[in-house]
């Protein structure tokens, strides 16, 4: 009885002296079903070399049509993913400025919006003071080192500077002048020395007011003649009229009647003083009229640095939008990056 619990004890031993060769392979995770010189221990315990062949124990494939009712999709992707020995991929660096930069080549609808912003921003500070717009794109364009637009403000906000400067002075002096040469009508010139000094006024022993004189001298003195408007009706007409016509030197002080027959050959309708106070109309319309000038200048110096910024936003637009063709779009977002390829019309 005892010689066969031996035998027994025997039979197991043995078989499990046989089977650990294979227990070890398998925890080894050798694999099955192919040819290859793989490690086998003897049973003295010393490694040797053998063909081995072994069955396939590859993952299976979607395309075996015995799969196709029980496919494992996750345990497929994991096991392909085991059998993949790649390298990790390191992280591209992109600065700030290219993000930024290619983040606008992504968003055409929104540059463009901005574009036309721009344009009409640009426009409108130039409008208000030429030389502003070019400053405003200078700010806002992301190259910094083209100082070209920024040499543009000086020269306009420079000329704008000189012409209200020059503007300023002409219209002051003609003002002053202005003031000066009516102080100089009132001086010597009045009403009524010319409504007792006219030839028609003289002859009916002076004319009772003016109205008198507009309905009754142009006919029996029409070359003497010319219509008469009072300071309180016209300013500007009543001192322009009493310089500027013959018909009212006989309101002026240092008019002379002597030598004068009546005729309009012996007549002297310049007197020191009227000549006087032409002079200084003169000088004051010359000032007015120049700082006229000067005002026409500064309304093209804001035309041209209106036309000036509207080409400068046009270009700069041209440089960030494509408005048409093929084009990559590149969004390097954190979450969800992407890649496009878009065509524009």
């Amino acid at each position: 009885m005892r010689r066969i619990e031996h035998s027994y004890t025997a039979i197991i031993l043995l078989t499990i002296f046989i089977l650990s060769p294979y227990r070890i392979l398998m925890a080894a995770g050798l694999p099955d079903g192919e040819t290859d010189q793989s490690r086998v221990l003897s049973n003295s315990g010393h490694p040797v070399t053998e063909d081995v062949e072994m069955e396939a124990d590859r993952p299976n494939s979607v395309f075996d049509k015995k799969n196709d009712g029980d496919f494992n999709l996750k345990s497929y992707r994991m096991n392909e993913t085991l059998r993949l020995s790649g390298e990790k991929l390191d992280s591209p660096s992109v600065s700030i400025s290219d993000m930024s930069k290619l983040r606008k080549g992504s968003a055409p609808s929104s540059n463009r919006y901005r574009g036309k912003k721009k344009i009409a921003l640009s426009v409108l500070a130039s409008a208000l003071l030429p030389g502003l717009g070019e400053l405003y794109l200078y700010a806002d364009q992301g190259d910094r080192s083209d100082w070209s637009t920024l040499a543009r403000v000086p020269s306009f906000m420079g000329m704008d500077a000189f012409l209200w400067y020059k503007y300023k002075i002409n219209h002051d002096e003609g003002i002053d002048t202005k003031k000066e040469y009516e102080a100089f009508c009132d001086e010597h010139w009045s009403e009524e020395r010319f409504l007792l000094q006219h030839p028609y006024c003289e002859n009916v022993g002076g004319c009772d007011d003016w109205q008198e004189y507009n309905e009754n001298a142009g006919d029996d003195w029409p070359q003497y003649y010319f219509l008469y408007i009072p300071k309180s009706l016209d300013r500007e007409e009543y001192y322009e009229n009493c310089g500027k016509y013959d018909a009212f030197v006989f309101g002026w002080d240092d008019w002379d009647p002597e030598g004068w027959d009546y005729s309009y050959e012996t007549f002297e309708p310049w007197t020191p003083n009227r000549t006087i106070y032409w002079d200084l109309r003169e000088e004051s319309d010359k000032f007015v009229v120049r700082a006229d000038q000067y005002l026409m200048m500064l309304m093209l110096n804001r035309v041209v640095s209106m036309i000036d910024v509207l080409w400068l936003a046009h270009q700069m637009n041209n440089d960030t939008v494509d408005d048409g063709g093929w084009s990559l779009d590149i969004m390097p977002d954190a979450v969800n990056p992407a890649v496009g390829i878009s065509y524009r019309f």
